[in-house]
């Protein structure tokens, strides 16, 4: 059976404005070709305190061609000075990774 391998980019943005600029900037730039998002809770420590906040959580995916500079892309506009980026390939249907590379 043949495979079609796309990249998936997790990362967390604080609040829906910062995110509805986030994802409006990535689509329109065409560094990614679709973004889910969720509002999750976080806890975490940061500089010596433990927080516990509601973020959004967003699931990017683009081809596997656009992934190091969309993730260079995101690291520019990403409102937290150190972002949690998780990305991975991941397999798909041939219809939906054409669509992704169109």
């Amino acid at each position: 059976m043949k495979t079609f391998t796309i990249t998936e980019i997790q990362t967390t943005l604080p609040n829906d404005v910062r995110a509805q600029r986030f994802i409006q900037t990535l689509i329109d730039e065409k560094w990614v070709r679709c973004i889910n998002q969720t509002t999750v809770k976080s806890t975490y420590e940061w500089l010596g305190v433990i927080v516990n906040e509601n973020e959004i959580l967003v699931m990017m995916k683009t081809s596997v061609d656009k992934t190091g500079n969309a993730i260079s892309r995101i690291k520019e506009i990403h409102p937290y000075g150190l972002p949690a980026l998780l990305y991975h390939q991941v397999n798909t249907t041939e219809e939906f990774y054409k669509w992704v590379n169109e």
